[in-house]
């Protein structure tokens, strides 16, 4: 209905205090201090009185008519307030149907949309934003406050747990790199002894790796060998080793206080360098560590010299083969039984510890499991009843790029000597380099793996009581399988290279 605009006295209007029959009354209030604000707003610009008329509903009388404001009632005030006499209106008229005036009370009384106070508070003055009688709501306290309360529950929780307990652990988050950065700064550095012999397989390489294969192809004219690579990098000073992994002292922090009890055994088959061994002493849990070489031992008594922490509990590292780990445990001044296994195997092929042929990073997939399986074995025999078994590990992939299922497998070696599959956890690592893979392996549709998996074990009584669960997943696996024979060379044949694919949101968020 197209409704009538007049300009009206204010002595013929009248505020809605319920006379419409079948219509309340007004039910906004506006407090002194706003309605101050309002009254000032329009002596400053009157001229938005004609923009946003009244809405009023025309009700005769037996001597003359008089309008009721249905919309307008605070500005009413405020204009007679600035000595305004008239007021521009849009008459609803007599026979209009009451319960559309109700709702138009109520719409004119509501506000469906909500204030982009960000954008608010940078786009325009404060003064004009109070001067416009706008309430800004006290944003900062409130989030200061929400905030607040939730840095007290994680500190709480990190007074008890370290890291918040849950099924994800984010390498990447600020009080795990702070903490991280600690343990460095007492040199509790890791890797060295790895660095002098470790080679990687063929089938993962740093970007130097590959840039001098390509170099060293183009000049010799035939695909160069793994060896002419590495010397090639060794004559020009270069090194890939720092790519190495490093086992994370917060990770070991947290895993042997969520996980061990107080002052319990550490039996670690798989020692590697110095960091597991060197915070389960400062924690005061006494450790045994085995590794196969020597040269590894040795970095790790001169980390732990150098180490800048009291050490409760000095760490024994011994020397040896794995498979042989209940006899060497049994010899050792740290006899079996364990409170918890502790260790970060090696990852089949995907690195190359030593030549040693008692190293089973040099067998094939096959044979690394059976050797594999047959340490998880003799490890778990020496572990208390009601205890944990923690291995950090992740998923490899074949010569062709199909994922093996390492995880997988690592969980069943412990399933079939009795254990049970307890807790599973992401490892959340640092981006890295995996920014500048990523483009290259996505030709072949592999995401870049950014995470390893925490396999938490547990090795039931004979009653099999149950005990609490220390982490409620938090996350799901997406799970991608491949169905063919050679996806390195189908994949980029069939699939199109992702470069600026179709985004059905890009105007829509944009």
């Amino acid at each position: 209905e197209d409704f009538k605009r007049v300009l009206l006295p204010v002595t013929a209007l009248e505020v809605n205090k319920g006379q419409i029959e079948g219509v309340p009354k007004n039910p906004r209030f506006i407090r002194d201090t706003k309605y101050k604000a309002l009254v000032e707003s329009i002596k400053q610009d009157p001229d938005f009185l004609n923009i946003r008329e009244l809405a009023v509903y025309e009700q005769p009388t037996k001597r003359t008519t008089k309008y009721v404001i249905v919309g307008g009632n605070m500005r009413y005030r405020a204009a007679k307030e600035n000595g305004i006499t008239q007021l521009p209106c849009k008459i609803i008229p007599n026979d209009y149907p009451k319960d559309k005036i109700r709702r138009f009370v109520l719409k004119d009384n509501s506000s469906f949309g909500e204030t982009d106070w960000d954008l608010l508070l940078s786009e325009w003055d404060i003064n004009e934003i109070e001067a416009a009688a706008i309430d800004i709501p006290n944003v900062n306290d409130s989030e200061t406050k929400r905030e607040q309360e939730k840095a007290d529950a994680i500190s709480t929780l990190a007074e008890d747990f370290i890291i918040t307990p849950s099924s994800v652990l984010n390498t990447r988050e600020g009080e795990w790199t702070k903490r991280k950065q600690a343990w460095k700064a007492l040199s509790l550095v890791d890797g060295s002894g790895r660095e002098e012999n470790l080679t990687f397989s063929n089938s993962v390489q740093p970007p130097v790796y590959y840039q001098v294969k390509g170099k060293l192809r183009k000049e010799q004219e035939r695909e160069p060998t793994h060896e002419e690579i590495i010397q090639y990098l060794e004559e020009k000073g270069r090194s890939i080793f720092p790519t190495t992994s490093i086992f994370d002292p917060v990770l070991c922090e947290v895993l042997l206080t969520w996980f061990n009890i107080p002052k319990g055994k550490v039996l670690d088959p798989f020692a590697g360098g110095a960091v597991r061994g060197i915070i389960a002493g400062v924690l005061g849990m006494p450790y045994i560590g085995n590794d196969l070489r020597e040269e590894q031992i040795k970095e790790n008594e001169k980390i732990l010299k150098d180490f800048e922490l009291p050490i409760p509990i000095k760490p024994l590292w011994t020397i040896g083969d794995s498979k042989r780990i209940d006899d060497i445990a049994k010899g050792s001044t740290l006899k079996p039984p364990y409170d918890i296994i502790f260790s970060c195997p090696p990852y089949a092929d995907l690195e190359k510890y030593s030549n040693l042929k008692e190293d089973i990073s040099n067998m094939d997939y096959k044979e690394f499991l059976t050797a594999y399986r047959e340490i998880i074995k003799k490890s778990c025999s020496m572990l208390k009843d009601n205890r944990f078994a923690i291995f950090v590990v992740s998923e490899l992939r074949d010569k062709y790029g199909i994922y093996r299922g390492f995880v997988q497998d690592t969980i069943k070696a412990f399933q079939d000597v009795g254990l049970q599959y307890y807790n599973e956890i992401i490892l959340v690592n640092q981006l890295g380099s995996g920014a500048i893979r990523s483009r290259g392996q996505m030709k072949n549709r592999k995401t870049v793996r950014t995470h390893q998996n925490i396999i938490v074990m547990h090795k039931p009584t004979k009653e099999n009581e149950d005990i609490p669960k220390m982490a409620e997943q938090e996350h799901q696996n997406i799970i991608i399988a491949y169905k063919g024979d050679k996806p390195n060379q189908d994949i980029q044949k069939d699939f199109q290279q992702l470069k600026e694919p179709f985004d059905p949101l890009k105007d829509i968020i944009d």
